[in-house]
């Protein structure tokens, strides 16, 4: 694929919104219970006092006896507890003590959630955290970026279109335009049901236009690849396919895939949205009509690319409800998959740090 092709359609757009959000943490919470924590946060950084969000408490006895009597409104991290921030972790069994800033290390616990949570991709919300972290209650930060990859039939090659469409809350609108991104058009959610769920995901999805290849009947070429792979599939039959002309390859359209994800967890891991924590897509899935042949062909890239290694294979006809199918933007063309096509829908981390950098 066209490096220029894949800054311009997918890096530059996506690093837009990671500093749209980045801009947005600074004053505006994740949370309802986060609220007073925040304008907290936000008083200190307008009077010049010195935050120390990100400086440790190293005096146990001290920060122990800060911890039992401190209001539950203080705006030091080192001064709340993980529970205070709805850390729903499992280890903090093994340390209620845990404090809030400390969650925010490189070693942080915060990784092992990527694990212990699974994304649910056919009901709403998405989003499986409730904590400030990652819950994103206050529905303020979500976003749906929609994608359409398909063949150039100038040169049989997959490429990205450069329709493209994101789907956002107001606040994300405003620290958009704020901060003068205009790369991609972008539209408002409307329905407040949609805004309240879907504004709690980060999320990608691209729509795989593969009817030109079906069309051509690629599936000798698909047999061979999933042979080579040591993969088989009961969908297809044997078939003098390899007769007929056909548009694109299926090698090139895993590597494209490849090149795509792989580009979108560069922007992700390394935006200022979590310095030490985000792991980029977090999970993923792939939706089709019934093929499990086709599903099989995306195996490798979102092995590599899935943080979590979890990622699942859906039906179309499993999104029962225009919310549902609305929530991956499938509702109007041209990102509607048509009766060959595949997407790909991508949970990106929407882990945020707690703090307020200047």
């Amino acid at each position: 694929m066209n490096s220029n092709d894949l800054k311009e359609i997918v890096f530059a757009p996506l690093n837009d919104i990671a500093n749209a959000l980045s801009n947005m943490n600074r004053r505006i919470e994740t949370d309802p219970g986060a609220r007073e924590f925040k304008s907290r946060q936000v008083r200190q950084s307008i009077s010049g006092r010195s935050l120390n969000s990100l400086m440790e408490i190293n005096d146990e006895d001290l920060l122990s006896s800060l911890m039992s009597t401190i209001t539950p409104f203080e705006s030091h991290l080192s001064l709340k507890r993980a529970l205070d921030v709805n850390c729903h972790s499992p280890q903090l069994q093994a340390n209620p003590r845990l404090n809030a800033l400390e969650l925010h290390g490189k070693e942080s616990i915060c990784k092992d959630c990527v694990q212990e949570h699974k994304v649910p991709f056919t009901s709403s919300p998405q989003n499986p955290y409730r904590c400030w972290r990652r819950g994103h209650r206050s529905a303020n930060f979500g976003f749906l970026f929609n994608l359409l990859l398909r063949i150039d039939r100038r040169n049989n090659s997959w490429h990205l279109s450069r329709t493209t469409r994101l789907q956002c809350t107001p606040a994300l609108s405003n620290s958009l335009d704020a901060l003068n991104f205009h790369r991609t058009k972008k539209q408002i959610w409307e329905n407040g049901e949609y805004e309240e769920e879907f504004g709690r995901s980060m999320t990608v999805v691209i729509t795989v236009r593969m009817e030109e290849l079906e069309a051509s009947d690629g599936t000798a070429e698909l047999t061979s690849l999933l042979s080579s792979q040591l993969l088989s599939s009961k969908h297809i039959a044997d078939s003098k396919s390899d007769k007929k002309s056909r548009h694109g390859s299926i090698e090139a359209l895993q590597n494209t895939v490849h090149q795509i994800l792989d580009a979108i967890n560069d922007v992700w891991r390394g935006s200022k949205i979590s310095l030490h924590n985000s792991v980029g897509i977090l999970s993923g899935a792939v939706f089709t009509n019934g093929d499990d042949a086709t599903s099989d062909v995306f195996d490798q890239a979102m092995q590599k690319n899935i943080e979590s290694r979890q990622w699942s294979t859906h039906k179309f006809n499993s999104l029962h409800s225009l919310k549902l199918v609305s929530m991956y933007g499938f509702e109007t063309s041209p990102w509607k998959p048509l009766a060959n096509d595949v997407a790909i829908c991508l949970f990106l981390d929407p882990i945020v740090d707690l703090v307020v950098n200047e």
